[in-house]
């Protein structure tokens, strides 16, 4: 009966079997040097093409490098911390952040033109900047009915992430458009 099952045996029913020394009596030796051959040459193109691909600046230690490298603050600067570059999502969200603010910018100084004032005589984000940015317990002007105010900031919000993210503290900002709310104490 053994005899028989692997006289019917098919080649595919052969190959399959776990074990290669269990070959069925009617595939010849031929086929398996073929087969041996056929291996052997693909591997050997296989080796060919993973040597001669190039890593791109995104993989690897280059992009190592680049996300977990710290800023080097400059010696007397402001800054006292170095900071890791920002990667993935995070920097992501920097970015995303940084176009709209600065797209709001933009619309808000269009308003103004269209208000009828001269360009020079736009304030520029009320004189906020990277220079000389908002900050908490910073003092400012602001317009009311009854006339300008003296005002202390108490806080400042942002949005974390996207336009359906959550509000969030935030210590300064160089841009007011990239602040969601500006808690100020007004004084007469």
């Amino acid at each position: 009966l053994v005899e028989l099952r692997k006289r019917h045996e098919t080649k595919f029913a052969a190959r399959a079997v776990r074990v290669t020394a269990t070959r069925s009596i009617s595939e010849s030796s031929s086929d398996a040097g073929k087969a041996k051959m056929a291996k052997q040459i693909a591997e050997a193109l296989r080796d060919v093409m993973r040597s001669s691909q190039t890593r791109g600046v995104t993989t690897g230690l280059a992009r190592s490098m680049r996300t977990i490298t710290p800023i080097v603050v400059a010696p007397g600067g402001r800054r006292t911390e170095n900071d890791a570059l920002p990667a993935g999502n995070a920097h992501n969200a920097v970015v995303n952040a940084t176009a709209q603010a600065t797209k709001l910018q933009a619309k808000r100084a269009r308003v103004w033109l269209k208000a009828g004032l001269n360009a020079l005589e736009i304030p520029p984000m009320g004189l906020v900047s990277d220079t000389y940015p908002i900050r908490h317990e910073s003092y400012g002007i602001f317009y009311h009915e009854e006339g300008l105010r003296l005002t202390i900031v108490t806080s400042l919000y942002s949005r974390t992430a996207g336009k359906s993210s959550k509000h969030a503290y935030t210590s300064e900002s160089g841009k007011v458009t990239a602040l969601s709310y500006i808690v100020a104490q007004v004084f007469e």
